[in-house]
């Protein structure tokens, strides 16, 4: 699925992926479902960690939903 992105992705990047809105991303980045990273003033997002949210598994406290 995300074989043409590279491992560190954008918000936009990631919205793209993912078929949602920049806005909406930015409410799992906010939520803790989706992990990140700010540099200087960009977001990065792993692949691992979007892969990680579509399968369902919670970054912050290691348990399946």
């Amino acid at each position: 699925m995300l074989d043409s992105y590279s491992d560190v992705l954008t918000i936009n990047d990631t919205a793209e992926a993912l078929r949602l809105s920049r806005r909406s991303v930015k409410r799992l980045m906010d939520g803790g479902d989706i992990r990140y990273r700010k540099i200087g003033r960009i977001y990065r997002i792993s692949k691992k960690s979007v892969l990680a949210y579509l399968d369902g598994y919670d970054q912050n406290d290691k348990t399946i939903r």
